[in-house]
């Protein structure tokens, strides 16, 4: 999607960053400057850890920069979904995310906190600075003045 997207748009994507190539602080201002870029940008692009039967969508951040992004000042904003993230009841929703999605996403980044010292099979509600689960953010329904869209895939996309 990046190669395609970029090809008749600047793209800021904080993924391109590289905490094990570049070093933790290097890497952590590259990052902070392109989640700053992309704040101000006309169209954001990100997804949900889980949503409801209902269509009540849920993410967890830990730098806020995604639940930021998705809230306010942008025109149009897209949440692109695998069907492994429905679930049937909110409850169950906010449970991937802490439980599911959290701990996996700290594994992949290589993060050092509760969940990943224990082998990343559920949120410990630790206090390491590393943590990712740090604000938790429940979308009943679209945010006034934006456009936001949701575009579920028939298959397993991301965690």
């Amino acid at each position: 999607m990046y190669e395609k997207l970029s090809r008749h748009n600047t793209i800021f994507d904080v993924h391109q960053i590289n905490r094990e190539r570049d070093g933790f602080e290097k890497s952590n201002e590259a990052f902070l400057d392109l989640a700053r870029k992309a704040m101000v940008t006309d169209v954001f692009l990100t997804s949900a850890n889980g949503v409801s039967e209902t269509g009540v969508m849920v993410n967890v951040d830990g730098t806020g920069n995604r639940v930021a992004g998705s809230l306010f000042g942008h025109k149009k904003v897209y949440f692109v979904l695998g069907v492994n993230k429905i679930m049937p009841t909110l409850e169950e929703a906010i449970y991937r995310a802490r439980n599911v999605a959290a701990p996996k996403n700290v594994l992949r980044h290589g993060y050092k906190c509760g969940c990943s010292l224990q082998g990343g099979d559920r949120c410990y509600d630790c206090g390491a600075p590393d943590r990712i689960c740090n604000v938790l953010a429940i979308y009943y329904k679209k945010m006034r003045n934006i456009e936001m869209e949701v575009i579920l895939i028939n298959e397993d996309l991301g965690y």
